[in-house]
């Protein structure tokens, strides 16, 4: 990446599961300087909570498999601080998988639309433009 600044990911784990591929992509253009911080709430939040079944992956072996240098599995907040010294101290890519529970805020915002709606406004955009 060729920055002498930190470089900060946050995805969460159904996220990480949909585009696995990233994972080696990652290390493959990563500095040094790069943190990939996995929210692991096991389940798909933001889209109705569906579990995501990352419990039948082990992250940290996955991550280190592909050439991340190190990689922790964080269980409260002390071991996530714990885990941000050792990323100061070490080359990365790193990876922290961080388990945090499911749920959101209650005022956080959803769309509206159902996906029919969404499709036949994408369809008449098209036609427009």
């Amino acid at each position: 990446m060729g920055t002498d600044k930190n470089v900060v990911c946050l995805d969460g784990d159904g996220a990480l599961l949909m585009h696995m591929g990233a994972l080696v992509s990652n290390v493959s253009v990563a500095s040094s300087n790069f943190l990939h911080v996995i929210l692991n709430n096991e389940v798909h939040d933001s889209v109705g909570g569906q579990p995501t079944m990352i419990n039948k992956v082990n992250l940290s072996q996955l991550a280190l498999s592909v050439g991340y240098k190190q990689a922790i599995r964080c269980e409260n907040e002390e071991d996530f601080k714990l885990a941000l010294n050792e990323y100061e101290k070490t080359q990365g890519p790193f990876l922290i998988e961080f388990l945090v529970s499911a749920g959101s805020r209650a005022e956080l915002g959803r769309p509206k639309e159902s996906p029919k709606q969404n499709l036949a406004a994408f369809m008449n955009d098209l036609k427009n433009n």
